[in-house]
Formats: structure tokens, sequence, C-alpha cells
């Protein structure tokens, strides 16, 4: 499993008002930073994130963006701390999808409402005959793991977790950061620089599901999603759209599936 790699939260000096009085009190922050994301020498992004883990970012916010679509696409990801700069070279068969995207970038194009986001979204393929689902435990057993991983969150209380695991259920990776969806995609990320985001089949994010992030769990091939929070109702739509399945308020004892029921088996 590839663990998180982000920094450590810093100390700040901090004024706690009780009912009784003031007292002053330090408390763990989580680190948040500037990062820029060049692809073949352009900038295709300008990111706030929790520090660590940027090329493994970089690479998620490729897949996420249509700039490759696996790792084969890649030749080069580099980081400098000194720039807080990630580079990225791909190969010539990502080449179209780079120009189109910087097209995109330039000059944003038109949207007729939902229906064309949902139009953009890949189908992902079916499971083959016979495939048994997955009891709820499984579900509760993938969030256990995630919550006993996190290591920012019980320190700061200001960041997301993102995990993906293996049909079996085994932790492959985990990622955390202020934003929800540079966790998903350092996590991603992770398994697309390994050559071994296949292997991934579930996600668990301690968010809620937006339209964003069942984006990314679909670009990432996953099957099962489940979020703590609730999600809206462009992502259930978008979910419905791909052959996701999307769960919402996973926690203990409990979670509602929104689409994909026919993967989850019944208690």
């Amino acid at each position: 499993m590839s663990n998180t790699d982000s920094r450590e939260p810093t100390r700040n000096l901090l004024k706690q008002l009780y009912e009784s009085g003031v007292r002053e009190e330090t408390d763990r922050v989580a680190a948040e930073s500037v990062l820029r994301i060049s692809v073949q020498y352009r900038t295709a992004g300008t990111i706030l994130c929790t520090p660590g883990q940027e090329r493994e970012l970089a690479a998620g916010f490729c897949l996420n963006e249509g700039l490759i679509r696996q790792a084969a696409d890649l030749l080069e990801v580099s980081f400098s701390e000194e720039n807080q700069e990630v580079s990225v070279y791909v190969s010539n068969v990502a080449e179209t999808a780079v120009t189109d995207f910087f097209a995109r970038k330039a000059k944003p194009p038109a949207l007729n409402g939902a229906s064309d986001l949902l139009d953009g979204l890949p189908r992902l393929p079916s499971d083959p005959p016979g495939f048994p689902g997955f009891s709820p435990e499984f579900i509760h057993d993938c969030r256990r793991k995630t919550e006993e991983k996190q290591v920012l969150f019980p320190e700061t209380g200001g960041t997301h977790v993102a995990a993906l695991f293996r049909r079996d259920g085994a932790l492959l990776s985990l990622a955390e950061d202020v934003s929800r969806h540079n966790a998903m995609d350092k996590a991603a990320g992770t398994l697309l620089l390994e050559n071994s985001l296949k292997n991934a089949y579930l996600g668990y994010v301690s968010s809620r599901a937006g339209f964003e992030m069942v984006h990314r769990a679909v670009r990432a091939g996953l099957k099962i999603l489940a979020c703590t929070s609730a999600p809206t109702d462009l992502a259930v739509r978008a979910a419905e759209h791909s052959g996701l399945t999307l769960i919402g308020f996973a926690r203990p004892g409990r979670f509602s599936i929104y689409a994909g029921f026919e993967r989850i088996l019944a208690p």
C-alpha cells in the first residue's frame, strides 16, 4: 500500500474562548501551499494543496482533465521543490488530448446544461456474468481501514482523505489533503505512476459526493465510490449514466446506496 507523504502540520498560537474566559493555546494547523502543474512546458493548472505527493497529484490531475488516459501516456513527471512546480511530459499518443485541453482552457465551450457534462463521461465496463456482489460489511471494512490510516485529520481536523481498494478489500493507496479533489487525485495518481490503477475497484472519500468526485472515480475506472456525506443530484445522475455504484453517508453501521444497487448485497 502506498502511504501518504504530506508535510507536518504547523503549530500556531491562538486564543481559545471559553465561557469562563480566554486562554492562549497552541494548535496544529494543516499546511497549504500553491503548486503549479505544467504539461509540455505550458501551465495546465495552479492548485492550492497540502504539500506532499506533488508528482502523484499532477498525475491524477492529468488523468481527471483528460490529458492522459493511462500510465503509458506519461513520459516524465518531475517536481521542483524550489519552484513548487510539477513538470509533466507526455507521449506523442497524448499530444492531441493536450492540444484539446489548452484549446478548451483558452476558450471554454458553451454547455447546454447538465446533459453535456454527462455525455462527456465514459461508461464503465460491466462486471463479468455471475459477479457475486459485495456485502455491507465489505464497505464498512474499507471505511474502517481508511480511518485507521488517517494521520493529518486527527491532528488538525482540516483535511480530507481518499483511499483506493482492490476488489478483495486490500488497501492500495491513501492520500490526505485540504482539498477532497486533491486527495482523490493523489490517491489515483499514486497508482497511475505505479502502473497499477487498473487494480483499484472501490474508492472511499471523507466528503460529500459532487459531480467532480464521481467524475474522478469514473476516470480512474472505479466501480464503487463510497462517501462520508451526501451526494448531489448531478452526482447521482452521473453515477447512473456511467454505471458507478454511489454510496453516501458511509458511517458506522449504515450507508445509503444512490446508484448501482446491484453490486451491494442485502444483509
